[in-house]
C-alpha cells in the first residue's frame, strides 16, 4: 500500500472557546445584549467546538477586502451611563482545524504515512465602548469604540462576543455574551484580484514581470483561486484511502486532507497561522515565499526562465509531473524559454515577502466572577428559595404520580444543566426562563444539582399528597405493573439522608432515583416495605466492600472500584494465573475498570444490577460494549470472519474450564473482532475482504474491476438488478445470487454507517460503532483468565445468549455472598 494512516486520533478536536460566566444584574445595575441571537448552537456543550451545519442567527461573513464583518451590538443597560462608565467588549475567535500530517520517510520507497493532527487558529480583540449601542469593525470606525490592538486583520470560525462593566457601587463585574460564527462566504477574491496581486508583486523593485505567470500557474491549479470552500468538508479519499477528520462547516478555509490551506495550498501545519487561513493575501504571501525560496535554491547561471520556473514548480509540490503540468498550462506557457539575463538580481528577485507578526493578545480586565462570589449573590437575593419553590410548584401542577416524577426528574435536571438563560426557552414542565435564569447564571453544576435535589423533595411531597389521578406524562413511560406506594409523610430526602454517605454517593441518579429504587433495595435486603430494618442492613453491607486493585498496578481509571471481597479474591486469582502463564502484560493494556453503581440492571430493569453490590466489573466498556443482539451485524460477521458470535465458542465460555481449554475459544472471538474491524477499515480493505468471502462461500473469483463495479451497484440506493446480473456474469450460481447480492449490499451499507461523521466508541454498542471500533477488544488471555476455573471463574456476559455485554464479568449466583 502506498499510503498508510498510522493514527486517526485528533487530540483536542473538541476543545473550544470556554464561555464566560454570565452575570446580568448587580442590585440596581444591569447589562444584557439584546439585538443578537442569544441561543447556543444546537447540541453545543460549553467549551466544545460547534461544527454542525446549523448554528444560530449570528452567522456573519468576512468581506472580500478582506475585512472583519461589521458586528452591531445593542445593550440594555440599567443604573449607569456608558459615556461615563465604559462598556468593555471582547471578541474571541477560534477555528479548530483537523487534518493529517505527513510523516518523514526513512526511505524513498517507503509508503507515505499520515497522522491526525489538530491546529488551533485563534485571535482576539478587546476594547471599550462609550455607548450602549455600538458597532465593531464599522466603516468608517464607530467613534464610540476603541480597540486595544490592531483592528485591520481577519479571523473566523466560532466566536464569542462578551460585554462587561463594573459601575461604581457594584459588588463585582456584570457580564453577558453571545455565540457568533464568522465564515468566508463573501470573502473569496475574484480571480482577477489574485492575478492583479501577483502582477503588483512582480512589478516591485528587484522583481520581474515574468514572476506573475510563474505564480498564477500555481494558484490557478492548487485551489482554483479559492480561499474558502462553500460546502461542509469532513473527509476525502486519496490513493484509495479514506481520510476522515473533524468536520469543517461550510464557508471555512479550503484545506486538503494533508493541511493544504487556501489558494496557495500552504502545507506546513506547524507554521500555519490564523491569518494564513482566513486572509487570502497572507495565504498568498506564505505560498509565494515558499516558491521564491525554491527558486533561490535551484537557480543556475545558464538557466532559461522556463527551466528555472520548472524547478520551482517541481519543488513547490515535490513532483516532476506537477511541474510538467504547470509548464503546459496557459499561465506556464507565458514563461519564456529565453535565457535569464545577467542583469537580473537573483537575491532581490527571490527576496521573501515580510509576514506581519500576530498581534499580542490583549488583557481582559474582568475579574472577581468566581463561583464563591456567585453563591453569595444568590444567597443574598434569596434566588435559591424562589427557584426551588418555582420548580416544585410547576412540576406538581403537571405530574400526579410520584413514581413517574422520580422517572422524569433526571430528564428535567439535564434540561437545567444545559439551559441557556438567554435563549428564553420554556423548560419542562412549563417553567419560564425568568423563573430560573438568575440561579443558572450564578451557580456551577454541583451547586445547581444541590438545589435541584431540594426542589425534587418539595415537588415529591406535593405530588405524593395529591396522587389521585393519572399523570398527563404517563405517555412518556412504559406501563408499570403497580407503582410504589408512598406514605403521606415519606420524604425522599429525609430517607435518603439515613443511608451512609458511601451509599448516597453511589446511588445512580441520587435522591431523585431513590423512590423508584428503594422497594427493590428493601426486598433484596430482606425487609420489603420496612426501611427501618432494611437501611441499617444496607449501610452495614456496604462497609464490607473493598478496592478492586485490578489491575494490581498501572494507571487504568477506576482500578480501585469498590467490589465485594469475594470478587476481589477472584480477580486476584486471575492475576496470579496470567502471571504464571506468561500473560501478565495484558493487564497493562486496560484503560478503564469499574462499573460499581447502585442501580437497575440495564438489560433487565425489573432487577437490580449486580454492579449494585460489587459483584461485577466492567473492563474498557467503550471498546467492549453492551450490544443488543439485533444491533450486532451477525450475518456479515459470520460471513467475513467464519465465526458465529453465538456459536460453540460462546457456548463453551459460559462454563468455567481450565485456562488452557478456555483460551482457544477466547482467541477465536478476539480474532473475529480484529478481522471484522480490519475489513471495514477503508474501502480497499472491504473490497478485498468481500472478494475473499465471495470466493470462499460462492466459489467465484471476482476481478478487481468487477468488485469495483459491484460496489458501485451495491452502494445505496442499490441497483439490485444490475448487481445480480454482474454477479451472474462473474460466475455466481443462480442459487446463490440472492445471498451474494444481499451480502454486498449489506456490507456497503454498513461501511457507510460506520464511516459516517460522529461515529465513536459507545458503551451501548450500535452496528456502526462495533463495526468501526470492534465489539470485543479485550486481550483473549485476559478474557480467558476471567472465565477459567483455575483463574477467576466468573460469568462473562460476552458469552450470553441474548445481549452481549463484552465488558462485563460477574460472580456466579452460587458465589454471591449473603447481603445481611
Amino acid at each position: 500500500m502506498s499510503v498508510i494512516i498510522d493514527s486517526n486520533v485528533f487530540e483536542g478536536e473538541n476543545e473550544g472557546l470556554v464561555p464566560p460566566l454570565r452575570r446580568l444584574t448587580d442590585g440596581a445595575f444591569g447589562l444584557t445584549i439584546v439585538n443578537l441571537d442569544r441561543a447556543d448552537p444546537p447540541s453545543y456543550q460549553p467549551g466544545s467546538v460547534p461544527r454542525g451545519t446549523k448554528f444560530n442567527a449570528n452567522v456573519l461573513s468576512l468581506k472580500a477586502t478582506p475585512a472583519m464583518p461589521r458586528i452591531d451590538v445593542v445593550c440594555d443597560v440599567k443604573g449607569f451611563d456608558p459615556a461615563t462608565v465604559n462598556i468593555h467588549w471582547r471578541l474571541q475567535t477560534l477555528q479548530v482545524l483537523g487534518r493529517f500530517q505527513k510523516a518523514k520517510k526513512k526511505k524513498k520507497t517507503d509508503p507515505s504515512r499520515y497522522n491526525g493532527k489538530i491546529v488551533r487558529l485563534a485571535d482576539e480583540w478587546t476594547g471599550t465602548s462609550s455607548a450602549a449601542k455600538f458597532a465593531l469593525f464599522a466603516d468608517p470606525s464607530d467613534v464610540d469604540v476603541t480597540y486595544d490592538n490592531a483592528s485591520d486583520r481577519v479571523a473566523g470560525g466560532h466566536a464569542i462576543l462578551t460585554v462587561a462593566v463594573k459601575p461604581p457601587g457594584a459588588a463585582a463585574w456584570m457580564q453577558d455574551y453571545v455565540h457568533i460564527r464568522i465564515v468566508g462566504k463573501d470573502a473569496n477574491p475574484d480571480e482577477w484580484k489574485v492575478r492583479a496581486y501577483c502582477a503588483a508583486l512582480a512589478a516591485a523593485p528587484g522583481r520581474d514581470k515574468i514572476l506573475a505567470p510563474m505564480l498564477n500557474a500555481i494558484f490557478a491549479w492548487e485551489a482554483n483561486f479559492k480561499q474558502f470552500r462553500a460546502t461542509a468538508y469532513g473527509k476525502d479519499t486519496y490513493e484509495g484511502v479514506l481520510f476522515d477528520w473533524p468536520d469543517d462547516p461550510a464557508n471555512h478555509p479550503v484545506a486538503s486532507f494533508d493541511f493544504g490551506i487556501g489558494i496557495s495550498q500552504f502545507t506546513h501545519p506547524d507554521q500555519l497561522t490564523t491569518a494564513m487561513a482566513w486572509d487570502w493575501r497572507v495565504n498568498l504571501n506564505a505560498g509565494i515565499n515558499i516558491f521564491l525560496d525554491d527558486l533561490r535554491r535551484r537557480y543556475e547561471k545558464d538557466f532559461t526562465w522556463s527551466e528555472w520556473a520548472w524547478w520551482g514548480w517541481r519543488d513547490y509540490n515535490n513532483s516532476g509531473s506537477y511541474a510538467d503540468k504547470r509548464k503546459k498550462s496557459a499561465d506556464g506557457k507565458l514563461v519564456p524559454g529565453t535565457a535569464i539575463p545577467s542583469s537580473v538580481n537573483i537575491k532581490a528577485f527571490t527576496e521573501p515577502i515580510p509576514l506581519s507578526p500576530a498581534p499580542k493578545k490583549p488583557k481582559w480586565p474582568v475579574t472577581a466572577l468566581d463561583h464563591a462570589f456567585a453563591d453569595n449573590i444568590a444567597a443574598a437575593d434569596d434566588v435559591t428559595g424562589r427557584f426551588v419553590d418555582a420548580i416544585a410548584e410547576a412540576v406538581a401542577a403537571k405530574v400526579r404520580d410520584p413514581a413517574l416524577l422520580s422517572w422524569a426528574w433526571p430528564k428535567l435536571m439535564e434540561e437545567f444543566r444545559t439551559f441557556d438563560a438567554h435563549a428564553e426557552t420554556t423548560l419542562f414542565p412549563d417553567l419560564k426562563f425568568t423563573d430560573v435564569q438568575e440561579l443558572v447564571a450564578a451557580l456551577d453544576r454541583p451547586r445547581l444539582d444541590h438545589f435541584l435535589d431540594l426542589a425534587f423533595d418539595r415537588a415529591f411531597a406535593r405530588v405524593n399528597a395529591s396522587a389521585a389521578t393519572q399523570s398527563p406524562l404517563a405517555e412518556f413511560v412504559s406501563a408499570a405493573a403497580s407503582p410504589p406506594i408512598f406514605a403521606a409523610s415519606f420524604s425522599p430526602a429525609q430517607e435518603f439522608a439515613q443511608l451512609s454517605k458511601f451509599v448516597r454517593d453511589n446511588v445512580d441518579g441520587g435522591v431523585a432515583a431513590w423512590p423508584n429504587l428503594r422497594q427493590a433495595m428493601f426486598a433484596t435486603f430482606g425487609a420489603p416495605g420496612d426501611p427501618n430494618t432494611a437501611i441499617p442492613r444496607i449501610n452495614a453491607y456496604y462497609t464490607s466492600l473493598v478496592a478492586a486493585k485490578f489491575p494490581p498496578t498501572g494507571s487504568a481509571s477506576g482500578r480501585d472500584s469498590p467490589v465485594h471481597p469475594n470478587l476481589k479474591a477472584r480477580l486476584d486469582a486471575a492475576v496470579t494465573l496470567l502471571t504464571a502463564k506468561g500473560h501478565a502484560a495484558v493487564l497493562a493494556t486496560l484503560k478503564s475498570v469499574g462499573g460499581f453503581s447502585i442501580r437497575k440492571n440495564v438489560n433487565n430493569p425489573d432487577k437490580l444490577s449486580n454492579h449494585s453490590f460489587g459483584w461485577a466489573l466492567d473492563l474498557d466498556p467503550k471498546f467492549n460494549p453492551n450490544t443488543k443482539k439485533q444491533h450486532l451485524p451477525l450475518d456479515l460477521i459470520v460471513k467475513i470472519t467464519k465465526v458465529d458470535l453465538y456459536g460453540p465458542e460462546s457456548t463453551r465460555l459460559r462454563s468455567p474450564r481450565p485456562f488452557d481449554q478456555t483460551l482457544p475459544d477466547a482467541r477465536v472471538l478476539s480474532d473475529a473482532n480484529t478481522t471484522f474491524v480490519a475489513a471495514f477499515k477503508d474501502m480497499p480493505a472491504l473490497k478485498t475482504a468481500c472478494g475473499e468471502t465471495i470466493n470462499r462461500l460462492f466459489g467465484a473469483t471476482l476481478a478487481t474491476a468487477t468488485i469495483d463495479q459491484a460496489f458501485g451497484f451495491a452502494a445505496p440506493p442499490a441497483n439490485t438488478t444490475a448487481l445480480r446480473n454482474l454477479l451472474a456474469a462473474a460466475g455466481i450460481a443462480s442459487g446463490n445470487l440472492n445471498t451474494c447480492t444481499k451480502f454486498l449490499k449489506d456490507a456497503v451499507a454498513l461501511f457507510k454507517q460506520a464511516q459516517a461523521p460522529g461515529v465513536k466508541p459507545e458503551i451501548l454498542g450500535t452496528a456502526a460503532s462495533v463495526t468501526k471500533f470492534g465489539f470485543f477488544n479485550m486481550p483473549a488471555p485476559l478474557a480467558a483468565a476471567l472465565v477459567a476455573s483455575d483463574g477467576a471463574g466468573l460469568f462473562w456476559l460476552g458469552s450470553a445468549n441474548g445481549t452481549k455485554d463484552y465488558m462485563h464479568s460477574e460472580l456466579f449466583e452460587a458465589d454471591q455472598p449473603d447481603l445481611f
